[in-house]
C-alpha cells in the first residue's frame, strides 16, 4: 500500500456478521479503536496486543490505513487472550492507602447488555476529587479483593481497559457496554480520581449482546 505511515485500528465491538465488512461503508460505520499509529510502512509491524485493548474469541479484525488513505482489512476473524500483562501505568496511580469503598454499581453478579445504555456509580463524596478515570478489568479476577480489601499489588500487575479518562466527578457514567470492549462473566470496575483515592466494583459482573 502506497504511503510512508500507517495507522493500525481493532473493531471495538464483538461478533459481527462478515457482510458488515463487505462495503467501505459498512466498515465506516464499525467502531474502530486506534491501536497504533504513525508506524513506518515497511510491511510489518510487531504489536504486543495488549495495545488492542480487548479479549475474546473469533471477534477481532484489523484495518491498516496509510497517510495517503489507502486501506486494507484482515481476513476472518482472530482471538486475543488476556497473556502476561506489561507496564500498564497503574502502578503510579494507585496506592494501597488511599483505596475507599465507593463503588455502587456494578454490583455483585449484575448483567449489562450491550446495546442498552446502562452506568457505573460511584460515591462521589466519598472518592473525592474533581474528575476520575474508569477501566474495565480485561484479565483474571481471581485475587483482585472487593471493596476495603482490594490488592493493589494484584491489580496494577492486571490488563485493564480505559472506558473514560478526567470525567467529571459527578457519581455516575452513562454507557452502551460495548464500550467494555467485550463480553464474558468476569469483569470488574477500576476508578481513580485525581486526588489518588481509588475504588474496586464488587464481586464480578457480566457483559452479553442479546442482538
Amino acid at each position: 500500500m502506497p504511503g510512508e505511515k500507517v495507522a493500525i485500528f481493532i473493531n471495538g465491538k464483538n461478533n459481527f456478521d462478515t457482510k458488515g465488512f463487505s462495503t467501505w461503508q459498512q466498515i465506516q460505520n464499525i467502531n474502530w479503536k486506534l491501536a497504533s499509529q504513525d508506524n513506518a510502512n515497511v510491511g510489518e509491524l510487531k504489536i504486543d496486543p495488549y495495545h488492542f485493548m480487548a479479549n475474546g474469541r473469533h471477534s477481532f479484525k484489523v484495518l491498516i490505513v496509510t497517510d495517503l488513505g489507502y486501506w486494507a482489512i484482515s481476513d476472518g476473524f482472530f482471538s486475543i487472550a488476556s497473556g502476561v500483562s506489561i507496564n500498564n501505568g497503574l502502578e503510579h496511580y494507585i496506592k494501597q492507602s488511599l483505596l475507599v469503598d465507593s463503588m455502587i454499581i456494578p454490583k455483585e453478579y449484575q448483567v449489562y447488555r450491550i446495546g442498552e445504555i446502562d452506568t457505573i456509580e460511584w460515591n462521589k463524596d466519598l472518592l473525592g476529587g474533581k474528575q476520575v478515570s474508569i477501566y474495565v478489568l480485561h484479565d483474571d479476577a481471581s485475587n483482585i479483593g472487593n471493596k476495603l480489601y482490594a490488592d493493589s499489588e494484584v491489580i496494577i500487575k492486571r490488563r485493564w481497559y480505559n472506558i473514560v479518562i478526567n470525567a467529571p466527578n459527578t457519581g455516575g457514567y452513562l454507557l452502551d457496554p460495548s464500550q467494555f470492549n467485550g463480553q464474558g462473566n468476569a469483569y470488574k470496575i477500576l476508578i481513580i480520581a485525581d486526588n489518588g483515592k481509588w475504588s474496586v466494583s464488587n464481586e464480578r459482573f457480566t457483559v452479553v449482546n442479546p442482538h
